[in-house]
Formats: structure tokens, C-alpha cells, sequence
């Protein structure tokens, strides 16, 4: 059993339990999720500053202006690609976390329903 399944102590005796462990459970899913976006994000800052830093020594090593402005286009058209795969990066990073989400939930609703159900079997 993974920690996030495991019971709350005491919980049986609090109606509250189970909102409590499943409030619980949906803060831990979002602090994974925003770990990785910052994760991805800081990766990304330090790729584009790296590049950025070549691109000033590469602009500032060009003997004339055509060699400058190519140096710029290259730069430009790298940039933008990097932006659009980033971008193809963080959506695929916010699918997983609604996938995740969505998991929890649904096994939370599963075990609330099989709660209710027990508690009004029993006598």
C-alpha cells in the first residue's frame, strides 16, 4: 500500500475522516502537479538562458552587419521553436496531472459510495 492509501488514525470515529484523507489526497496530487510544472519551467529558463548567452557572444564576435543579422534570424528561428515545443511540453505536463487527478477522484467517489453503502447495511 502506498502512503496515500493508507488510513487516517482515528478516522473511524470522525464522520469527517474520509473528507479529511480525500482533501488530503487532492493537495498532495496538486502540490506533485505544480512541482513538475516548476520542474519543466526552470528547466526550460535555464536552456533559453544558455542559448541567450550564445547568442550575445556569437553577436557581439560577428565582423559585419549580414553576419550579425544572420546570427539574429538563426536565433529568432531557434527561439520560437523552443517556445512551441515548451509550450507542447506544459500541456502534456497539465494532461497528466488531469489524469491524476481525476483518478484520485474517481477512487474517491468509489470508496465514498462503498461507505455509504456499508453504513447503511450495517445495523
Amino acid at each position: 500500500m502506498t502512503s496515500l492509501h493508507m488510513p487516517l488514525p482515528f478516522s473511524q470515529f470522525s464522520p469527517f475522516g474520509a473528507a479529511i484523507l480525500a482533501s488530503t489526497r487532492f493537495q498532495a496530487g496538486f502540490a506533485g502537479a505544480a512541482l513538475r510544472f516548476q520542474m519543466e519551467g526552470l528547466t526550460f529558463w535555464l536552456d533559453r538562458i544558455e542559448k541567450d548567452v550564445a547568442f550575445v557572444g556569437a553577436l557581439t564576435g560577428a565582423q559585419a552587419a549580414p553576419d550579425a543579422l544572420d546570427v539574429f534570424n538563426d536565433f529568432s528561428a531557434e527561439m520560437i521553436t523552443d517556445y512551441a515545443r515548451e509550450s507542447s511540453r506544459i500541456f502534456a505536463v497539465a494532461a497528466k496531472a488531469a489524469k491524476e487527478t481525476e483518478t484520485i477522484a474517481r477512487g474517491e467517489a468509489l470508496r465514498t459510495i462503498e461507505d455509504i453503502a456499508a453504513s447503511s447495511v450495517a445495523p
